[in-house]
């Protein structure tokens, strides 16, 4: 018996020109798909930013509302260090932002986007009395800070204008 046989040729469809690209359009998407969500992270960071900030107050406000001046925001250490000092007008006042340690203040230099803090594991005991001084050092990381820099004091509810370091 006699078997027919009919040999088909099969097209080869996988060669080397489909996998590249193939590969072309899996990056491309991966690509688009990628700053897609780079976008969108960006616009909701930007409007958390827009409706987390801060009010911002004048220094005589500060005075007036709280209680306390700004005396010096100082450079010393040869550069290592911040010299932050807070004259207490009114105690009462004063302890509406200072008798939480959680809100001690920092100090933002706006034109290095840098936030200088107090060391955390400080363990500082402030003493409020009328006409005293609060201070605070805090480290000048980077020498972000130069005599004449604008800084901003911060808390967390307000900030402060920007006032010049000396």
């Amino acid at each position: 018996m006699e078997q027919n046989s009919i040999k088909v040729k099969h097209p080869v469809i996988f060669t080397a020109t489909f996998f590249k690209w193939f590969f072309i359009i899996i990056l491309s998407l991966a690509a688009l798909t990628g700053g897609y969500y780079a976008w969108q992270y960006w616009n909701t960071s930007q409007a958390a930013v827009s409706e987390t900030q801060v009010k911002t107050i004048t220094t005589a406000e500060f005075e007036q509302l709280y209680g306390l001046r700004v005396r010096l925001i100082g450079v010393t250490a040869e550069g290592g260090l911040i010299d932050f000092r807070l004259k207490v007008i009114d105690v009462d006042k004063a302890k509406q932002v200072l008798s939480d340690p959680s809100k001690i203040p920092s100090l933002i230099v706006p034109e290095k986007g840098i936030t200088l803090t107090v060391p955390q594991d400080s363990d500082q005991d402030l003493v409020l009395t009328e006409g005293g001084i609060v201070f605070f050092l805090i480290g000048n990381t980077g020498g972000a800070v130069q005599p004449g820099t604008q800084v901003i004091v911060s808390f967390d509810e307000f900030q402060l204008e920007p006032l010049p370091a000396q």
